[in-house]
């Protein structure tokens, strides 16, 4: 998913020399800094390994007494 107005970082000179280089690519940095999106713009088959988002409890449809504290 590119974002539709992607303004260019000087890391996509970068990125791209990397994925020439060795076909795949790990970003790496702080929180919130445009990884995803900087590498989402170029990625012709992006892989994310972050995990899910955990389903919370209420939506399980498991009343919460028969959760272990």
């Amino acid at each position: 998913m590119v974002a539709p107005s992607y303004l260019p970082r000087l890391a996509d000179a970068q990125l791209t020399q990397g994925l020439r280089a060795a076909g795949a690519v790990l970003p790496e940095g702080p929180k919130a800094f445009g990884k995803m999106t900087t590498a989402s713009h170029q990625a012709k088959s992006p892989v994310r390994l972050d995990p899910p988002p955990p389903i919370p409890q209420a939506h399980l449809g498991v009343p919460p007494s028969l959760l272990a504290p």
